[in-house]
């Protein structure tokens, strides 16, 4: 039989892959919608790039964010403190894989917009 700690660890799991492919989901209807709302001469590859550079300068700070509180997890001197400090971290770091996922859906929905767009004319 499994232990609760590894229950706990598989149900948290499954919620973050969830979150995750949300999220995903989320920036492909959003990149798709773009690229189809987009005129058509617009430099594509230009606002792609531009799109992903500002998107992932938003996940880097949030995993900057992750590395500093992680840094403090020992500083702690109580466990409590130190679990309440995992916690933290371990949510902020769930935000950043969001962003991560969202920006690669984003990507795939531009192209797949755009793909569709210019097959169609």
């Amino acid at each position: 039989m499994a232990s609760k700690d590894w229950i706990k660890y598989m149900i948290d799991k499954q919620k973050g892959t969830a979150s995750k492919a949300a999220a995903l989901e989320e920036g492909q209807k959003e990149g798709y919608s773009a690229a189809m709302d987009s005129k058509d001469d617009v430099d594509r590859d230009a606002i792609l790039e531009e799109i992903k550079k500002n998107k992932w300068d938003e996940a880097n700070k949030v995993m900057k964010e992750v590395r500093t509180i992680s840094e403090s997890i020992l500083k702690q001197k109580t466990k409590d403190e130190r679990n309440e400090v995992m916690l933290q971290t371990r949510e902020i770091a769930r935000k950043a894989g969001r962003k991560a996922a969202w920006i690669i859906g984003w990507e795939q929905g531009w192209k797949k917009g755009w793909d569709e767009k210019l097959n169609s004319n």
